[in-house]
Formats: structure tokens, sequence, C-alpha cells
């Protein structure tokens, strides 16, 4: 069973939905010049997990297709939005995206190169790649995008944990915890970066469920460094970039913010 798949029914409640950053996120393609309305916007979700992003952009007036390799999270997704118009849900990842895309652009009468006016990559599914993968994905995304839209690109900010964590080759997130409610259990998110490094890690999970172990499992990531991204998205051919400490106004700090979000001009 992959990291994911153990975690799929229990997702929404440990990662809550964030309104605010979705409706931040539609702002980037109304930013596009293009009328956010059903059939004139569409985007692109990579790594949607359990599509609660998704959905929200949905909702929000565009029209969304939702990626994600793991097909536990999919199925999860599909049942929890069953029904929303204007959102589809594939299994796919940053590095076979092309062929789900063309086709649910052909099967909405797009055109299967009709161009993107939003792409998310958001919760570190970049950090799954690296380097040259990252930079065979940013290459092959960037001329699918609508001139003047953006790709937003969230992983954590490897600056300060590879800061704080490489002599101790380790770093430990703060647990997530859900208490118990009525039939639901209780659950214990624990999260670290091990064998931590400037070349790669591994990304350690424990899911504890009612205080019994569930899960247990590490995959490889890489710590890309904001400024290796931002070399990398240059290189596809991205007109600018900015960098945002979070999902609206913060700045960027790469010694102290816990996100780093780079919005890719197209």
């Amino acid at each position: 069973m992959g990291i994911w798949s153990a975690f799929a029914e229990h997702y929404e409640r440990v990662f809550r939905p964030r309104p605010d950053a979705v409706e931040w996120l539609v702002g980037w393609a109304r930013s596009a010049g293009r009328e956010v309305a059903p059939g004139a916007s569409c985007a692109l979700d990579f790594g949607c997990g359990t599509g609660h992003d998704a959905a929200g952009l949905a909702a929000g007036g565009l029209d969304v297709l939702a990626m994600d390799l793991d097909p536990a999270m999919i199925d999860e997704a599909r049942r929890l939005h069953e029904g929303q118009a204007r959102l589809c849900f594939e299994v796919a990842g940053l590095s076979d995206f092309v062929a789900p895309l063309r086709r649910w652009a052909a099967a909405a009468a797009r055109g299967e190169d009709a161009g993107l006016d939003l792409a998310v990559c958001i919760g570190n599914v970049a950090a799954h790649l690296d380097e040259e993968q990252l930079a065979g994905f940013l290459a092959e995304l960037r001329p699918r995008l609508t001139k003047g839209s953006v790709l937003v690109l969230q992983t954590v900010n490897f600056d300060r944990i590879l800061a704080a964590g490489s002599e101790a080759g380790r770093f430990d997130f703060p647990v997530l915890e859900d208490p118990a409610k009525g039939d639901l259990p209780a659950l214990r998110f624990e999260r670290s970066y091990e064998r931590l490094t400037e070349d790669g890690c591994e990304f350690h999970t424990r899911l504890l469920v009612d205080g019994e172990l569930a899960f247990e499992g590490s995959t490889p990531m890489v710590p890309h460094r904001a400024a290796a991204v931002d070399r990398l998205a240059e290189a596809a051919g991205f007109t600018s970039i900015e960098r945002r400490g979070g999902f609206g106004r913060a700045p960027f700090d790469p010694a102290t913010s816990g996100p780093a979000v780079a919005i890719l001009h197209s």
C-alpha cells in the first residue's frame, strides 16, 4: 500500500479545506484576462489528493481537471465530490499529464491543445521529482498555459528545513491531530524528513488511529531550494517569477517562511 493510499479516507480530517487559499488561486485565473465562468476558464490541479482545492476552484467558476498518482486518493475524491459540475478527476502525475489533459480538453470541445488559465501544484508534490524531472515537467507545462496565466507551485520551504535539519540529518514537523468525534476515531499523523541532505531525503510518515498504528512508511523526496526552482522555471521559458511565503501577500523569507510559493508567469 502506498504512503497516501492508507491515508485517503482520513485525509480531509487532517488537511482541512482552505477556502481563502482557493479564492486566492481563482484570482490568478482572473488575472489571466479571461472571464472566470463555466466554459470560459480552465485549470489543472496536480497532486489533488482528495480534491478539496479542486472542488473549490470548480465552485469558483473554473472547469477543473484534477490529477493524483494515488488511485485511492482519486477514488476518495470522486466519492466526496460526486456530481459536482465542472470537475473531473484522473489518476496521473507530473510526468504523464499530457494525455489525460488532451482527452479532457477534447471531451469538453475545447480542442486537444487548448490552453490552461491556471495550473496549481500544491503540497510538496514537486518534491517527488528530482531536478531533471522537475525541469522536464516545467518545460512540458509552460507552453500549455495561456498567455498571462500562471503555475502556482508550492512546497515546504526547503531552505529553512535544510538550515534547521542538515546537521542532524533530520527535520520533524509538528504532529497533526484530530480528536475522536462521535463514531469518528482519533487521528494522529506524524511526519519527518530523515537522512536529510542537499541531494535528497526520506519522507517518513506514521498514522495512528485511536492510538493504534494504521500505517508507517517512507518515500524519497528532493529538497528543492527556492533558487533552484526559479532557475528551472526560467530555463523552461516562464517570463517572470514571484515568490510568496503563503497563499496571499506574505513575502517569502528563506530563513523563516513555512511554505515556499512560486507564482510562475507564462
